[in-house]
């Protein structure tokens, strides 16, 4: 429902969610993009101590790398083009960092870190890639594409039946999600630290998204009643 850019909004009883009483209000609004994350972790089935690839380190990719951890994943990297992301991402700890601009190739620098390629490999770009990803990603491994581009792609299925490769189209979350990440922040399992870049108010959301319709560096913006 449209409007929500505002002080008051009205929703559907149905899809509101009781928010626990620990969260503050700024970890309850990351409820929504960890449950996103959420989501495409469990579309992908990971197995326990795989290797994960990430591409594009917003954040999506940044709430799947949380997830990864928390679910007990191998080697966990982030490929990134935008230099205070890559520092972002470093600051949370993320094992194996690929500087995107140097290193095209994720697989085979992520390979050379870790001593083994990815398995799992989560696009969160949301832009036309799935032909590059094609090309790097090793035999048999999984790819799954979070970014949700709304632009057509092109490439050739053959390319990817060769490799045996296997694709995974998650979309969003389901309720249960909403529930899962509030239990999980309210006991200070998992966190939210170092996604939240800049909280407006309200009169500022315009020149925000002025802001955000061009290139920059942010990761999730709040606005403030």
């Amino acid at each position: 429902m449209p409007g929500a850019y505002a002080e008051y909004a009205t929703c559907m009883a149905g899809l509101a969610t009781k928010v626990t009483s620990e969260l503050s209000d700024d970890s309850a609004a990351m409820i929504e993009p960890m449950s996103v994350g959420l989501g495409a972790w469990k579309a992908a089935n990971v197995a326990a101590g795989a290797s994960v690839l990430i591409v594009g380190a917003g954040v999506i990719g940044l709430a799947i790398a949380k997830w990864a951890h928390f679910f007990g994943a191998g080697d966990v990297g982030i490929s990134e083009l935008v230099p205070a992301r890559i520092a972002r991402a470093r600051q949370l700890g993320i094992e194996v960092i690929i500087d995107a601009a140097k290193h095209p190739d994720a697989v085979a620098a992520y390979a050379l870190q870790t001593g083994r390629k990815p398995s799992v490999i989560f696009e969160c770009v949301g832009r036309p890639m799935i032909a590059q990803l094609i090309e790097m990603a090793p035999p048999n491994a999984h790819l799954v594409l979070t970014g949700t581009g709304m632009q057509a792609e092109n490439f050739t299925v053959v390319s990817a039946a060769l490799k045996r490769l296997r694709m995974t189209f998650p979309l969003a979350y389901e309720p249960a999600d909403f529930a899962f990440v509030n239990r999980m922040l309210a006991s200070r399992r998992i966190s939210v630290e170092g996604l939240v870049t800049a909280t407006v108010g309200l009169d500022e959301v315009a020149s925000m998204f002025q802001s955000l319709g061009k290139s920059n560096d942010h990761c999730k913006v709040l606005i403030t009643p």
